[in-house]
């Protein structure tokens, strides 16, 4: 469904030293799954791993210059998060970088990935860049996900007020 709708966010995702990213729509979806493995060639019935990704995306972009100290913490930001970005070094007159020309469009790629715990009652729930540039990575016993928790993860995803952190 949301690979036909698109939903917008209705708040705008912060990226630090670079800017607030307006008007994002959740785009590109694509979900997998794995079997458990039982031996070389067979699979069980049970679910091992599950995977959300997606993106955050509007046609806008960020174009702005920093010096060369403050363009070396943008770069590092930008590359923990995996947001993509081109980065132009503008040299001084002697030929040395002085600053940096940073392109960073409005695309933020995230995913959530759900694994199951080995011989235990737990989830394993690992977040990367949902709803803002961070990792989230948390265990959920199998009895704690219930619709309440999938209702909250999905209000997280698409950044509208939740209660996610507390229901898991």
């Amino acid at each position: 469904m949301a690979k036909v709708i698109k939903p917008m966010l209705p708040h705008a995702i912060s990226i630090p030293r670079v800017g607030n990213m307006e008007s994002l729509k959740v785009v590109n979806l694509f979900v997998d799954y794995r079997h458990t493995l039982l031996s070389n060639q067979n699979f069980s019935g049970e679910i091992e791993h599950a995977s959300l990704i997606f993106y955050y995306k509007a046609s806008n972009a960020f174009y702005f210059e920093r010096e060369i100290g403050l363009a070396a913490l943008v770069k590092d930001e930008l590359w923990r998060y995996g947001i993509l970005h081109t980065a132009i070094d503008v040299k001084n007159e002697r030929e040395k970088t002085a600053s940096v020309l940073f392109n960073v469009p409005y695309e933020i790629r995230a995913s959530l990935h759900v694994t199951q715990q080995n011989k235990s009652k737990l989830l394993q729930f690992a977040l990367k860049n949902i709803a803002k540039p961070h990792d989230i990575d948390l265990e959920v016993a199998y009895d704690r996900v219930s619709t309440e928790f999938v209702d909250e993860l999905s209000k997280l995803l698409m950044r509208q007020d939740n209660n996610f952190l507390d229901t898991g």
